[in-house]
């Protein structure tokens, strides 16, 4: 028997990010002109869409938990080590194998969560909360919880519906995005109006923004855009 390396993270990040781009396609070619109700044509349309949000959501943030588990592995010596953290002494690497052996990596601590325990074990100032990657990055992993975990529920609803009783996650997320263009305005918020291109778009382009942060508190010297199609 051989044992083999297997890191995906950098796949998963692809695929994320190729969701959302088919997710602002199909956007972009529906035959919807957001007048009146739409057909059953529309609405196979918009489903296409949702399902291209979905992915790109729940593959990213498993891209962002993946990479901070190899970061993690990689210390503890499972995987090839890379000298890129500039920021990074060699007693750093030694805790973090430490707790990667230890499964304290595992405890129930979300990507986000993972990323800040790296900054502290480092010795390094933890990603602000006031940041905008950081709020977005939590935004996110939010909306993917309630994806993966998700409990047929009754929400408020209304466009004169006041902020403060608006659902918890609504409340994340309005304004970070454009709107899904493939539903009418009056429907609701969860999950017609948050599934769409906009939401696929955002998502991605929060994951980019929050590991650009987190690697340059790291001291890695690598910076990546998404470039998109005009």
């Amino acid at each position: 028997m051989a044992l083999v390396s297997d890191p995906i993270a950098s796949t998963l990040t692809s695929a994320s990010i190729g969701f959302a781009r088919r997710a602002v396609e199909l956007t972009r070619v529906s035959t919807w002109s957001g007048v009146g109700e739409p057909t059953i044509q529309h609405e196979i349309e918009n489903r296409r869409v949702i399902e291209q949000t979905i992915g790109a959501v729940i593959v990213g943030v498993a891209s962002v938990e993946g990479m901070i588990n190899e970061i993690f592995s990689e210390a503890a010596g499972t995987l090839p080590r890379r000298d890129l953290m500039r920021n990074v002494d060699r007693k750093s690497y030694m805790r973090w194998a430490q707790l990667w052996n230890d499964g304290a990596v595992d405890r129930g601590l979300n990507a986000l969560e993972k990323c800040q325990l790296a900054l502290a074990e480092a010795n390094l100032p933890p990603l602000a909360n006031d940041r905008s990657a950081v709020e977005n990055m939590k935004a996110l992993i939010a909306l993917r919880n309630e994806l993966v975990h998700s409990e047929p529920k009754f929400r408020p609803h209304g466009p004169r519906l006041p902020q403060r009783e608006r659902d918890p996650l609504e409340r994340k997320l309005r304004g970070k995005f454009k709107p899904n263009q493939l539903v009418p305005e009056h429907a609701p918020f969860m999950w017609q109006r948050c599934l769409g291109a906009g939401c696929a778009k955002w998502s991605v382009e929060t994951l980019s923004a929050f590991e650009n942060e987190f690697f340059a508190a790291l001291g890695i010297p690598i910076h990546s855009e998404i470039q998109w199609d005009t």
